[in-house]
């Protein structure tokens, strides 16, 4: 087709045609395709497609109009290096371009806020801000400053975290909880009249007891008030004392609290100490007592003047002497002999190297079936539930045997019994609950005899327990002591070891352990005893053994003899004046030695030659005398030694002492153990002899054991730094430190130091009260008594 100028007019054209030049019409429908290259000038174009480099306005110069908008197709871009401007809205279900510039973004609706899909990045320099609210349920980082212009409340449930601090340049902290540090932690409660308990270094506690608070850090020692170099200092002021009864239904006193409130009006800096003083009135049995001792003439053992006796008795007749009460409350000496025959006899008031001359007998059993020898005696005084008095004989080489049983109520005369067909040992006292235990052995068979410990509440019965712990006993050569709330028994297992061995039980009669004794292989128990805080098992040979508990055991005497301990030891007794332990052996020589570090190390301090060859088993104490005896096959021997002779010179004329008489037993005011126990043997004005164990110093108070009367009197308690009460004293022993804190408890034990429950040593009716004291270096304060409380 040759290409010509061509007007085509009609109402359309059903074929394609090709025109180079142009083409005027109406109306042109074009149902193929239009292919124009040069440029067409069209007012209005109806057509279904139309494909071209390019596409501008009518003129050339600008850009197009999209009159009803444009469609995307879904995989299409829209793409180039030009911007795209929107005056109007845009909506897009996902925009990806360098840059969007825009005055507002919202959601599709126009009715929220956008989601930024993968998050949002500031560029430095730039800001976020407005009128509006940050909402962010997950967690902020901000590398930088966080600058607040204007914040009226920041509200955080959860934990803040400041790395470098807090820095506060106005306004106030307020924190209802705990400031805490690390490693340490402020009260919450640090304003008040009181200061804090237990502060930390560089705690604070704003001081309100003054006209003007005062703001205190502690240093460690005491509270400083902030900004001072020296402190504020003031005399604390107690102005009430409250006291409280805890439990209203149980016992008055015995294991029961009373809270002690102590409201100060002033606290007083430095920080004071408090100290506590309490009052019981009751009926009161009274016991007399003296003005203090000035002056005390005393002759102590170890010494040598000795009286020796000797008295022969053949070898079927055996010798003991014990000193015990009397029946008018007061003591002797008892002498007691026993034979091959069964007979026992028993003198009072036998004076040491004598038994029948000036004496009184008070028993003879007849003859009674068996061989007994009475070789060892030992007292038993009353003692927990046990009212009475026992004077128990055995022998004195740990062997089972018959025993002569004496007996006697407070007041009243003694009562015998002898334990003929009963071959046991001889008794441990437990002497918390009064009670007794022993051992026995019966022949089983092979391998050898059955050992039993028997428990009972007299001596040598057995309702309390009977328990079988071997069967690899002897029938000799065992012992059982008592202390630190067990029974301890020290045997001989002869069946296939030949050693020595210690079982331990409780106190009713429970095995606990068994160990063997250490250097106990081919050894004999030749002494065993519990006294004060140890048992004590000397096995011979130079080997003395000591426990606190029964089940583990040192050489006391570190195996190498200790000087010797060639000779047997006898007897271990704690000396309450010296605070030491004594050791006495016998044999053929007397030797005393002391120790003042629990018998870890022995001192030799006296030794006494025996006057012949009677060789020295036992030791025993009395009338201010200590008596060694011993014997051979045909005479019994006694050495007597001064023993604590004492001539208390006391302050006062004498006539103020006409309650106390010749034989009264005495005690030091406040000691209520049986060692300290002694006996007037005479008085002469403001003198008075006397037979005791402990002796006295100057200062001491001597008073009777026995009350005279009764009457309506006040008592003081003594009370430990830690608020426990452990028993009375008739004078005000002052007040007791207790520490700074102003709310303090009472405690009253189940047993007071004389041994009895508080309930019993404090009569019902009786009333209580205290009186505290508030002391600091600037001075001190003193309340009291308080309210009065008489326990239910």
């Amino acid at each position: 087709m040759s290409q010509t100028r061509v007007q085509l007019i009609g109402d359309s054209f059903d074929t394609g045609a090709i025109f180079d030049g142009t083409v005027s019409a109406i109306d042109v429908d074009i149902s193929s395709n239009a292919v124009i290259s040069g440029i067409a000038t069209v007012g209005e174009l109806l057509t279904p497609q139309i494909k071209t480099d390019v596409i501008s306005n009518e003129s050339g110069t600008g850009p197009i109009e999209l009159k009803e908008g444009a469609v995307l197709p879904d995989g299409k871009n829209l793409s180039g290096n030009g911007s795209i401007i929107i005056s109007g809205t845009a909506t897009v279900g996902e925009l990806s371009t360098p840059e969007i510039k825009t005055n507002a973004i919202s959601n599709e609706s126009g009715t929220g806020p956008i989601e930024l899909k993968e998050g949002a990045i500031l560029p430095a320099g730039k800001i976020l801000n407005g009128d509006g609210d940050i909402n962010i349920s997950g967690n902020v980082t901000i590398g930088g400053l966080l600058t607040y212009e204007d914040v009226t409340n920041i509200d955080s449930v959860g934990l803040i975290t400041a790395r470098s601090g807090i820095e506060v340049t106005g306004g106030e902290l307020n924190v209802d909880g705990d400031i805490q540090k690390k490693g340490n932690a402020v009260p919450s409660a640090v304003i008040g009249t009181s200061a804090p308990s237990n502060p930390s270094i560089c705690d604070f506690w704003t001081d309100t007891s003054g006209e003007d608070p005062i703001l205190k850090s502690w240093n460690g020692t005491e509270w400083i008030e902030v900004g001072s170099s020296t402190p504020s200092e003031f005399a604390p002021v107690i102005s009430n004392v409250t006291l409280t009864e805890n439990d209203t239904a149980g016992d008055r006193f015995t294991s029961q609290t009373f809270d002690v409130d102590i409201t100060m009006l002033v606290e007083g800096a430095p920080h004071s100490q408090k100290a506590l003083k309490g009052e019981v009135t009751a009926e009161f049995s009274q016991h007399p007592n003296t003005e203090p001792i000035s002056i005390n003439a005393v002759t102590t053992y170890p010494n040598l003047q000795r009286t020796s006796t000797t008295m022969g008795y053949g070898n079927t007749v055996f010798y003991t002497r014990v000193w015990g009460p009397d029946t008018s409350g007061g003591s002797t000496w008892y002498f007691i002999t026993s034979n091959n025959s069964g007979y026992y006899s028993v003198y009072k008031n036998s004076v040491p190297g004598e038994y029948s001359t000036g004496a009184t007998q008070i028993y003879n059993s007849g003859s009674n079936s068996g061989a007994h020898y009475s070789q060892r005696a030992e007292y038993f005084a009353p003692s927990g539930s046990n009212p009475n008095h026992y004077i128990i004989t055995s022998e004195d080489d740990y062997g089972f045997g018959g025993h002569l049983i004496m007996r006697k109520g407070e007041t009243g005369e003694w009562n015998f019994n002898i334990t003929y067909s009963m071959a046991s040992s001889h008794p441990a006292y437990n002497s918390d609950d009064g009670e007794f235990a022993y051992i026995m052995s019966e022949w089983g068979g092979n391998p050898r005899y059955h050992m039993k410990l028997k428990v009972g509440t007299t001596p040598f019965s057995e309702d309390i327990s009977t328990d079988t712990w071997t069967t690899s006993g002897d029938n000799r050569g065992h012992a059982v002591a008592y202390g630190n709330g067990h029974y301890v028994v020290a045997w001989k297992n002869s069946s296939t070891l030949n050693r020595v061995e210690v079982t331990k039980f409780t106190k009713e009669g429970t095995l606990v352990s068994t160990v063997q004794a250490p250097s106990g292989s081919s050894k004999s128990v030749e002494f065993f005893k519990f006294e004060k805080d140890y048992f004590w098992l000397y096995l011979g040979g130079s080997i003395l053994l000591r426990s606190s508990d029964g089940t583990n055991w040192t050489e006391a005497n570190g195996g190498d003899g200790v000087d010797g301990f060639a000779f047997p030891v006898i007897d271990i007794k704690y000396d309450v004046s010296s605070n030491k332990y004594v050791l006495k052996s016998g044999g053929n020589a007397i030797s005393v030695y002391e120790s003042n570090n629990s018998g870890a190390t022995w001192v030799l301090t006296k030794q006494h030659a025996n006057e012949n060859s009677i060789e020295i088993r036992e030791v025993t104490y009395g009338d201010s005398k200590i008596l060694y005896t011993g014997w051979d096959s045909s005479n019994y021997y006694e050495a007597v030694y001064p023993y604590n002779t004492q001539l208390l010179t006391l302050s006062g004329t004498g006539a103020d002492y006409s309650d106390f008489n010749v034989g009264d037993i005495i005690r030091p005011v406040g000691q209520y153990e049986f060692p300290y126990r002694g006996v007037i043997k005479s008085i002469s004005g403001a003198d008075f002899e006397i037979s005791s164990d402990y002796v006295y110093q100057i200062g001491d108070i001597v008073e009777a054991v026995n009350p005279t009367n009764s009457q309506v009197s006040t008592r003081y308690l003594v009370i430990s730094s830690t608020g426990t009460v452990t028993g009375t004293v008739g004078s005000d022993p002052g007040y007791v430190s207790v520490g700074p804190n102003t709310n303090q408890t009472l405690t009253f034990p189940a047993t007071f130091n004389t041994g009895n429950a508080p309930d019993d040593d404090l009569p019902a009716g009786a009333t209580l009260k205290v009186s505290a004291q508030s002391t600091n270096s600037i001075g001190s304060s003193d309340f009291g008594p308080s309210n009065i409380i008489t326990p239910a």
